[in-house]
């Protein structure tokens, strides 16, 4: 069965087609249509990483705050019901992603189409588009995106809470700074790469490990040296 069968014969279903991936959007320009609550909660989520362009006759008070705060958030003031499509299409020109997010489902729908004619992803808020915004949790160097595909976002928000205590643990970011520190450590001493990864699982697998970081982060690192040490002689 080629390619082409595949996705014809509609074997993989809707909730399938998605696939998760950690874009870099640094300095990518984003344009939002509709100053609403949606719009908000939108841009709340990509303050950090991008270039925001919201088009709206109104914005709520908490996207006044955001723009005095970020220079990176532009408020259009534009009556979206009466633009022509040239300036629709100057409005959307070089965007990565576009927001269709009025009251009007048929302004959506208008934007969302000349979107795809102009081949930009577009995260659709009324269904599933090219993007689902997921739950985000960021904790130091850990980054976790939690999707039901649209399907229940009480469940993402149990899943996000269960997550977090998880995360809350000490004992996470430590294992995580000690695979990072022998990673390097041992690439500077010209170590093959099987063997780095042997031992970065043993890191993440080891209960003894963990045990010990949990006391001293100082002993663990030694233990992991013990075990490099010993397996390096084994291979001898």
């Amino acid at each position: 069965m080629n390619a082409l069968n595949f996705f014809n014969e509609q074997n993989i279903n809707n909730n399938s087609k998605y696939f998760p991936l950690f874009f870099n959007i640094y300095n990518k320009k984003i344009v939002i249509f509709g100053g609403g609550k949606v719009c908000e909660r939108k841009v709340k989520s990509l303050l950090s990483y991008c270039i925001i362009y919201v088009y709206s006759l109104t914005f709520t008070k908490k996207l006044y705050e955001y723009s005095y705060k970020y220079k990176n958030l532009h408020l259009i003031n534009v009556n979206l019901s009466i633009i022509s499509n040239q300036e629709l299409l100057s409005y959307i020109n070089n965007a990565f992603l576009i927001i269709p997010a009025t009251n009007d489902i048929f302004i959506n729908e208008k934007i969302k189409n000349f979107a795809n004619k102009e081949n930009i992803l577009v995260n659709d808020i009324m269904n599933p588009g090219d993007i689902i915004f997921p739950s985000v949790i960021k904790k130091k160097n850990i980054t976790i995106g939690i999707s039901t595909n649209g399907m229940s976002p009480t469940m993402s928000k149990l899943i996000r809470k269960k997550i977090m205590f998880l995360l809350s643990k000490r004992e996470i970011h430590l294992l995580l700074k000690l695979q990072n520190e022998i990673k390097k450590e041992l690439k500077n001493k010209n170590i093959c790469s099987n063997k780095i990864k042997i031992i970065l699982n043993y890191i993440g697998k080891s209960n003894k490990i963990l045990k010990l970081i949990s006391k001293s982060y100082s002993c663990a690192k030694k233990e992991v040296y013990l075990y490099f040490s010993n397996m390096i002689n084994k291979n001898n």
